[in-house]
């Protein structure tokens, strides 16, 4: 049966307590809910794809408690850079070429060898960053594949069921478009998924006209 945690340091502390013994826990994100698990854990992620029916050629996002620590798993241009400026933390996802220096497991990375990275403005996120906790996320939306997101702690229970050990309790969360998906690859930009973020604040954002 999942644990309810509540959206607090003790909640936190008992959530990353189940991340590093490789559990998957849930927790709420600007958008929706989330479920992520150690991304340098193989195991724990092929339990992430069972738990969501999610197919297997479809690589997980990586989700960041610093800013800084995109610089560790991917080629970060200077237009990625700068939206990461404007638009982090918040609902983008930024795919770009996935660096070899320091690998994660193979679930996080594209056939083509790049990886989408996420800091999400979430409560959870920024109690994980305040530990100065580096450890590796693969986040993705707490719900089945193919079915409608979740938006509250109870949502995801009944979704996802009594193989998700904790289920970080943040309330029922407003109404929101999911992330923005947004490849960029030698400071081309293509837009994969057109969520809260649109493209034209993109587009404005790179002109120096958007202000967030």
């Amino acid at each position: 049966m999942s644990q309810f945690l509540p959206l607090n340091a003790d909640g936190v502390t008992l959530a990353l307590k189940g991340l590093y013994n490789g559990d998957m826990i849930a927790f709420p994100t600007e958008t929706v809910y989330g479920v992520a698990a150690r991304a340098d854990d193989p195991d724990a992620l092929d339990k992430l794809y069972k738990l969501k029916s999610r197919s297997l050629d479809k690589p997980l996002p990586l989700c960041l408690a610093h800013k800084h620590a995109a610089d560790s798993y991917a080629d970060v241009s200077p237009l990625a850079r700068h939206l990461m400026e404007v638009f982090w933390p918040g609902p983008l996802t930024l795919v770009m070429p996935a660096l070899s220096v320091f690998r994660l497991a193979p679930h996080v990375y594209g056939p083509d060898d790049t990886i989408a990275l996420r800091r999400p403005d979430a409560p959870f996120i920024e109690m994980l960053s305040d530990l100065s906790v580096h450890l590796p996320l693969a986040l993705t939306s707490a719900n089945l594949s193919g079915e409608t997101e979740a938006m509250s702690a109870h949502e995801v229970e009944k979704s996802l069921g009594e193989d998700l050990r904790f289920i970080v309790d943040g309330g029922t969360l407003a109404p929101a478009k999911p992330s923005t998906i947004v490849r960029i690859i030698r400071d081309e930009m293509t837009v994969l998924r057109e969520g809260d973020i649109s493209e034209a604040e993109l587009r404005n954002a790179l002109s120096g006209e958007f202000t967030p």
